[in-house]
């Protein structure tokens, strides 16, 4: 493994601790990780191996997506067994999210730079990829403070947005 392939994983497992951030901030009220840091990290550590091998080969899965929103939210109901449809739906958004944000990103970079790109970004590991990895965990990352500013200054509860929540994951599919 080359050093693309190291960042790729170390983007991967940022990708999914802020997933599960965000869902145990906004649905669960931080109890998951107060009660159980070590678990997370071991639950980080194994999605992040399934999820890394698959993007080892190929930039982007429906199935994985699939096997990695799963993961997650297995992760998070094996601890806490209320709000699971409300977990579900967080997950799905945010990974949802992610995967659009590196799908436009690559759209928009092969229109830019010609088919060779698209070549080099989705059949190997190397710079290109992990560019447009780390420019949508950006956007993950903003996202994930943007709610829990909001949260806190506006007190919001986030199981009165269930239907948006469900709709946006039901849209953006």
């Amino acid at each position: 493994m080359n050093i693309w392939g190291l960042l790729q994983v170390v983007l991967t497992a940022f990708e999914i601790g802020m997933c599960i951030w965000l869902c145990d901030a906004l649905v669960y009220n931080g109890e998951i990780k107060k009660d159980s840091k070590e678990y997370l990290i071991w639950s980080i550590l194994f999605s992040t191996v399934v999820v890394a091998w698959n993007r080892q080969y190929t930039f982007f899965s429906w199935m994985y997506l699939l096997i990695q929103i799963g993961c997650i939210w297995l992760i998070l109901v094996f601890k806490k067994k209320n709000n699971k449809a409300l977990c579900f739906s967080v997950i799905f958004d945010c990974q949802l999210l992610v995967a659009l944000t590196d799908l436009a990103l690559s759209f928009f970079a092969v229109n830019y730079l010609g088919q060779e790109f698209w070549i080099s970004l989705y059949y190997r590991v190397g710079v290109e990829r992990i560019y447009i990895y780390f420019l949508s965990r950006i956007v993950l990352l903003g996202m994930c403070f943007v709610f829990q500013v909001c949260k806190k200054k506006y007190h919001f509860c986030i199981e009165d947005y269930k239907g948006l929540l469900f709709s946006i994951g039901a849209v953006g599919t």
